[in-house]
């Protein structure tokens, strides 16, 4: 049996003394399995480490920082760093593929498609990675908890739908704002201006049509964001 009943102790005489047991964590154990039975115990445990584990969880230090890093052309580059409820950070990012999947790697994005990118915001896991970045907090708190989820759905579903990069939009400052504006977090951005923030990724739909809205990106901001400008990749 995975767990053994605490061993009987013998009896003893009246006039003789009590020996010295000394309860450990492992008799306790070994007691509540037996009084509770093994797969109840295995339950036990399972909620207790389930517990233990909620326990380091904090939703306060949820957050979405919006960051900008300058690229070799003199333009700057957003990506999205998203902060869960137990302090580990994951980075979303777009970009040209170069070309590469279709007519070779060519320079400035020519005859791309949007590629998309998204895990651990760490140097060896996250091209864009930058402590010295600059930012901007979108959200923060219990606001922004889950937001993680909903930002990958929606990074996997840009990057199947195969849209064409362009210069001027859409490139990845436009996935940027989109993914801000479809997962309901505030639309800022830490530089003014950046190329492709107002552009389109998708047609716009029905019920945008009807409002007059060329699409989701194309909605007023909050912060320091804005259309047209230099100040994008």
């Amino acid at each position: 049996m995975p767990f053994e009943r605490p061993h009987t102790l013998p009896r003893r005489r009246p006039d003789e003394a009590a020996p010295d047991v000394r309860r450990t964590p492992h008799t306790d154990v070994r007691a509540l399995a037996g009084a509770m039975g093994n797969q109840a115990f295995g339950r036990y445990l399972a909620r207790e480490a389930e517990a233990a584990q909620a326990a380091g969880a904090d939703p306060e230090r949820c957050a979405v920082d919006v960051c900008a890093v300058p690229t070799g052309l003199g333009a700057n580059h957003l990506f999205i760093v998203y902060t869960n409820e137990r302090g580990v950070q994951y980075g979303y990012r777009a970009g040209p593929d170069g070309g590469g999947k279709y007519l070779g790697r060519l320079a400035g994005g020519v005859l791309s498609y949007i590629e998309i990118d998204h895990g651990l915001y760490t140097a060896e896991t996250f091209q864009d990675y930058d402590p010295r970045a600059a930012s901007v907090r979108a959200l923060s708190g219990s606001a922004a908890m889950g937001k993680g989820d909903h930002l990958a759905d929606e990074l996997i579903r840009i990057g199947d739908a195969e849209i064409k990069y362009e210069w001027y939009g859409p490139n990845s400052n436009t996935v940027v704002s989109h993914l801000l504006t479809t997962c309901g977090i505030p639309r800022v951005s830490p530089v003014p201006s950046p190329v492709g923030w107002d552009a389109k990724l998708f047609p716009p739909t029905d019920e945008e049509r009807e409002q007059g809205r060329g699409g989701a990106e194309g909605s007023s901001g909050e912060g320091p964001s804005g259309a047209g400008g230099a100040s994008g990749w």
